[in-house]
């Protein structure tokens, strides 16, 4: 674990943890090498037994299998017995709410001049919690209205800044009388590096009305308005830092269930309709 995840963020790391757990619990002591694609098989169906997800199982036999290739690489192993096997495919699971932009509104009106400025960028950027809470000064070049970003995995993007982001950033500069380049971008009462917004975003979530917003539901409202100003899946992806493929990129800009009415009832059969209409009326 300690030399394979050396790239990742400490989210990361913990997933990862918390999911050797349940491979240590279920293999035990036993040698990697005596490990062939029926044990695999075994683990899989004695998780699934468990009541574990499909997503569950996806990411710990990722991690099994990464195990096993980082002991091939090393041609201390032959062979990965995970590659040998199917398996659980993921479910494309949507988060608990995307907020509107009004909502987003009605939020900004609860929150905390702090907590409002690191909430608004996650919003403007469609950037991960932890790739924003991580930035530095050093990582904005107000010249140039970029922003550079470790992805997952420990992927350097630099994103453009858009005016809305701009703004934020350039507000919160400007109550800091010196910042430095390796100061934290966003900070909170305390000075310090901005930490948890959960219970920020709940007060006030609760107080403007709204179903509560995860700060992931944000980077789904950043992809929907993406969406509706017809931008490409292919940027969409690109902004949002997904790496591999559009299938993350198609459900982050789903539509919304109004929007799939609307849509719905838009619909042209305009030529159809004509002829209906000259057959009923014959």
């Amino acid at each position: 674990m300690e030399d394979g995840t050396l790239d990742l963020a400490p989210s990361s790391v913990t997933r990862h943890q918390f999911a050797l757990k349940h491979l240590e619990r279920f293999f035990g002591t036993e040698s990697l090498t005596r490990i062939g694609p029926e044990k695999v098989l075994d683990y899989i169906t004695a998780r699934r037994r468990a009541g574990a997800s499909p997503n569950t199982l996806h990411k710990e036999t990722a991690l099994l299998s990464a195990i096993f290739r980082f002991y091939v690489q090393r041609q201390i192993l032959p062979g990965n017995p995970v590659l040998a096997v199917d398996k659980p495919a993921i479910r494309l699971v949507r988060p608990n709410y995307a907020p509107t932009v009004h909502e987003v509104i009605k939020i900004l009106n609860q929150i905390s001049p702090y907590a409002r400025r690191f909430f608004l960028c996650l919003w403007a950027t469609g950037a991960r919690f932890s790739e924003i809470q991580r930035a530095n000064v050093g990582d904005v070049d107000l010249e140039a209205r970029t922003i550079r970003l470790r992805r997952k995995g420990g992927r350097i993007q630099i994103v453009g800044l858009n005016s809305l982001a701009y703004e934020v950033i350039m507000q919160e500069l400007a109550i800091r009388p010196t910042p430095q380049p390796s100061d934290p971008l966003f900070i909170n009462r305390l000075k310090k590096r901005v930490g948890k917004i959960h219970e920020a975003l709940e007060h006030a979530c609760r107080n403007a009305g709204v179903p509560y917003v995860s700060h992931h539901g944000l980077r789904h409202s950043f992809a929907r308005t993406l969406r509706r100003q017809k931008y490409s899946l292919q940027e969409i992806g690109k902004l949002l830092g997904h790496a591999h493929g559009s299938s993350m990129t198609i459900m982050y800009a789903d539509m919304a269930d109004d929007e799939v009415i609307e849509t719905g009832q838009g619909v042209s059969f305009e030529s159809v309709e004509n002829v209906i209409k000259k057959t009923t009326e014959g």
